[in-house]
């Protein structure tokens, strides 16, 4: 037998005999008990109760072994009808739980759900044509946002962290600028393809000086927040701007 549909009464009337003989398949010893045999009944006839779930064999249409009788009525063991071994959970145990599984799926499930398809949709595509990550384009990236009053992205703060260890000043009005978003915002891309990432020590890099009055221009008057900040309020990500959506030629 190769496959669920030839499967008949027969069959399993056969296998239940085998399994409840003394061995299994396996040749391991069983003890033959009734319930044993009812565990042999309830597989074979739950094969045919979820036999939609099967999308590449099944029983045969309208096939259940044993037919309508029950699992422990085959295996001629008595219906424990009493309560359940386990008992009910505690009111102070369940009641909690109930609470915050109500606020998890109303308050917060939405919202992240929502906040999820944001990221997905926000992240760059497909990379842009190889721009160098000139002064001018940190300078673009940075007009832009005075123009529009949108804050600044803000870098995690492990790389904030590893800026300090670096040498940066922990007053450096710079320090949590997440420099390789202006970068992507002014349309830079490397050769290889990938977005222009400058490491802890762009501190010393010229381009930091060079663009670091119009940048503390831009903090001091449009501050500088998380990419997933509250500004947009609860749950509901800030805008931010897509690889190169501040540079006019992106878009002819």
């Amino acid at each position: 037998m190769t496959s669920l549909e030839e499967v008949t009464q027969h069959h399993c009337t056969v296998h239940l005999t085998h399994r409840c003989a003394g061995r299994n398949t396996d040749e391991i010893t069983r003890s033959g008990e009734g319930s044993s045999q009812l565990d042999v009944v309830q597989v074979l006839q739950e094969l045919a109760d979820y036999g939609e779930l099967f999308t590449t064999d099944r029983y045969p249409s309208g096939f259940r072994p044993w037919g309508g009788q029950l699992a422990h009525v085959v295996a001629g063991v008595s219906k424990n009808s009493g309560e359940n071994k386990t008992p009910p959970a505690r009111a102070e145990v369940m009641n909690p739980l109930l609470t915050a599984t109500l606020f998890l799926i109303h308050i917060i499930a939405p919202p992240a759900l929502a906040l999820c398809t944001t990221c997905d949709t926000s992240q760059p595509q497909l990379p842009g044509p190889v721009r160098t990550a000139t002064t001018a384009r940190f300078e673009q990236a940075v007009r832009a946002h005075l123009a529009s009053g949108e804050p600044i992205e803000q870098d995690e703060e492990r790389a904030v962290r590893s800026k300090l260890t670096h040498g940066w000043n922990p007053t450096d009005p710079l320090l949590r600028v997440y420099f390789a978003a202006l970068a992507l915002e002014g349309g830079v891309w490397t050769r290889s393809g990938n977005p222009f990432r400058p490491g802890p020590g762009f501190l010393y890099d010229p381009r930091t000086a060079a663009v670091r009055p119009l940048l503390e221009q831009a903090i001091a008057q449009v501050g500088i927040e998380p990419r997933w900040g509250p500004a947009g309020g609860p749950g509901r990500p800030r805008r931010r701007h897509r690889r190169g959506s501040l540079d006019p030629a992106d878009h002819p």
